[in-house]
């Protein structure tokens, strides 16, 4: 099972205003000049919440689970404003660029989140983009700062040109458009809990398991035990 965790980001200014709501359940990470990384040990995601809703200014809130989604939020007021991810539509890239003007190509950069190759690369440009660190792992004893830089993203702009600008090595050709013979037809081979009519002898090619690959049909039905190593739950589809 992947990481499941949640973090926080609030401005050094804006700390002392929900300090009194973090228990000795979050530990924080400053060492970035304006932000402070709240990270919740345990299950204490709770009390991240609850901060967030308190702040006034804008907060930021990654959300990680199990290795297969991930989303950073902007709220302020305890209303959501923005919301980039993995599997969620960018939302009010506008609201984030706002909140981080000395990035001016911010929008731009989200843009590419759809182009990576996986959630480790997606997470790399937004880190390196906001100049944050995202992925925290709990029990880790400190956090590594997180420098600006243009590596991932300069890595995706000359893949999106080579991809663009190669030469077409492929054609389609299309093939001539042929009948099914009439002794060959999808008839009902008993899978409707009755057998088939007209049903012949025939092989029907199952998955691709070596030694499991073809099954005899008689009557309708389909005689599983003829296939050595062939596992009942497999669906057997007749052409007969």
């Amino acid at each position: 099972m992947g990481a499941i965790f949640q973090n926080l980001y609030i401005r050094k200014k804006q700390l002392s205003a929900v300090n009194t709501l973090l228990t000795q359940a979050v530990r924080l990470w400053q060492g970035h000049p304006e932000w402070v990384v709240v990270i919740a040990e345990g299950y204490a995601s709770g009390e991240l919440v609850r901060a967030a809703k308190k702040a006034a200014g804008p907060v930021l809130v990654f959300d990680y689970f199990d290795d297969d989604f991930f989303e950073l939020s902007l709220c302020r007021g305890g209303k959501k404003l923005a919301g980039i991810g993995n599997m969620v539509k960018p939302k009010g890239l506008k609201q984030l660029a706002e909140t981080f003007p000395d990035v001016p190509d911010l929008t731009k950069r989200m843009a590419m989140l759809p182009r990576c190759a996986d959630m480790r690369e997606q997470i790399a440009l937004m880190e390196e983009t906001l100049g944050l660190p995202l992925y925290t792992l709990r029990g880790e004893d400190e956090l590594s700062a997180v420098h600006r830089s243009d590596a991932v993203y300069g890595a995706l702009c000359r893949r999106e040109k080579e991809l663009k600008t190669r030469p077409n090595e492929y054609e389609l050709t299309q093939l001539q458009a042929l009948d099914w013979p009439a002794s060959v037809s999808l008839k009902n081979a008993g899978a409707q809990g009755g057998a088939g009519k007209s049903i012949r002898c025939a092989f029907v090619r199952i998955g691709n398991f070596p030694g499991t690959s073809v099954c005899l049909l008689r009557a309708g039905k389909a005689r599983a035990d003829d296939v050595p190593g062939l596992f009942p739950w497999h669906q057997v589809h007749a052409f007969v």
